[in-house]
């Protein structure tokens, strides 16, 4: 299993030149635009000029635009990879779940194909998207993601940033330990196995999984890449 997690942000140059060595010989890459709640074909257009164009100005992908709403499941078995991009990452595992993607991705992805995600796409891969700091402005009620690696994701973590009465993003990010021992957070697993890694957007940073699904970032099989190594690991403990 390959999957490429980034904080999100537009790719830079190394970021660019990082994806055809993490893709190998795949160059037709579903984009899933599903997070955005403004205009998905827009959004497509952007990355689809972003990382189209050849190296060095872009990355030489062959973009296809899977939709959610628009034969999905057609789309993804069009790919070589996935690209999982960024904004609300509610509506995003919500509109994965209706689709029927969310098994369908799984099942690709552990079967090989390379997944990259950016932002809510990074959130998604985990077990759950509880540590994101998005508003669930669509009342999803059920959290659990696409599992993919071990550890739940904080893409956008502030250390400076206060809220709730005056906590920091670390005391939130402390707050998974208990609440990860709540049984059934995550169907089918141990809900206190596991880390939290959390990254600063700027300057973005990336972790690449070359296998897994990891229990943690840093163990056999996960490196940092295309910036730093996550902001900080948080464990969820053992039971």
């Amino acid at each position: 299993m390959r999957v490429l997690l980034h904080s999100g942000g537009p790719l830079g140059p190394v970021g660019r030149a990082a994806l055809p060595d993490f893709l190998g010989p795949r160059r037709r890459v579903a984009l899933v635009t599903a997070a955005s709640l403004h205009d998905e074909a827009a959004t497509f257009e952007r990355v689809r000029a972003s990382l189209g164009a050849p190296p060095p100005e872009g990355a030489g992908l062959e973009l296809l635009h899977l939709r959610w709403d628009r034969d999905p499941l057609e789309t993804l078995a069009q790919a070589e990879a996935l690209f999982m991009g960024g904004g609300n990452t509610y509506a995003l595992l919500q509109r994965l779940r209706g689709a029927g993607l969310l098994e369908a991705i799984r099942a690709r992805v552990t079967a090989g194909m390379p997944y990259m995600g950016a932002s809510a796409g990074s959130n998604v891969a985990g077990p759950t998207i509880l540590t994101t700091n998005d508003w669930n402005v669509v009342a999803l009620e059920r959290f659990d993601a696409l599992g993919l690696v071990g550890f739940n994701i904080n893409p956008h973590y502030k250390e400076a940033d206060r809220g709730r009465g005056g906590d920091r993003a670390r005391d939130r990010a402390g707050e998974a330990v208990p609440a990860g021992r709540r049984p059934g957070v995550v169907p089918g697993r141990r809900p206190s196995a596991g880390y939290l890694a959390t990254a600063r957007k700027d300057p973005p940073a990336s972790l690449v999984v070359a296998s897994g699904p990891s229990e943690r970032p840093g163990s056999s099989g996960v490196r940092g890449a295309v910036g730093r190594q996550p902001e900080h690991l948080w464990p969820l403990g053992a039971s």
